[in-house]
């Protein structure tokens, strides 16, 4: 979509996996620039939920288990339980 004369563009992966570029022909990612030494507790509130978050997606998906988004959406289909994890 064009928002305020700037394309925006939202791309969803079909597989979870690192890509090797955004867009076919441009230079490889280097994933090794990623810092990955700084602590959870070291980012704020939010950016901490959202990392819990995706570990616990990611747990979960490997167990065969619904993610935490699935599991919100059984509970409020269900009178707005959440059910205990």
């Amino acid at each position: 979509s064009v928002e305020g004369g700037t394309l925006v563009l939202i791309l969803e992966k079909d597989t979870k996996s690192w890509w090797e570029t955004v867009i076919t022909g441009d230079d490889e990612i280097d994933t090794d620039l990623v810092d990955s030494t700084t602590k959870i507790h070291d980012y704020d509130e939010a950016t901490q939920g959202a990392i819990r978050k995706i570990f616990f997606d990611h747990r979960q998906d490997r167990l065969g288990l619904p993610s935490s988004d699935e599991i919100l959406g059984k509970g409020k289909q269900k009178g707005g339980e959440i059910p205990t994890l």
